[in-house]
């Protein structure tokens, strides 16, 4: 999603297909460049529970929409109650 801060208008850019299951917090690093995703659990059964799995975010000067590129970087945690403080 892009925002428009002068009419607060939220655009969808583009979806990424990843392997996991209901990701629910999102948080951005202090210069935009990552994001952080945490994720319930995998479809893939391997993989036990759940992660925090990192993406980049990509732009090209040719192509101003910025794009998420998944690193291969995730931390496996457990389920249960997250709280951000």
């Amino acid at each position: 999603m892009t925002l428009y801060p002068q009419t607060g208008q939220l655009n969808r850019v583009a979806d990424y297909p990843y392997d996991g299951i209901l990701p629910e917090a999102a948080v951005f690093d202090a210069f935009s460049q990552y994001l952080a995703v945490v994720t319930y659990d995998h479809f893939d059964d391997p993989i036990k529970g759940g992660s925090i799995d990192f993406w980049r975010i990509a732009s090209d000067p040719l192509n101003p929409q910025p794009q998420l590129v998944q690193t291969r970087y995730s931390i496996r945690v457990t389920r249960g109650h997250i709280q951000w403080c």
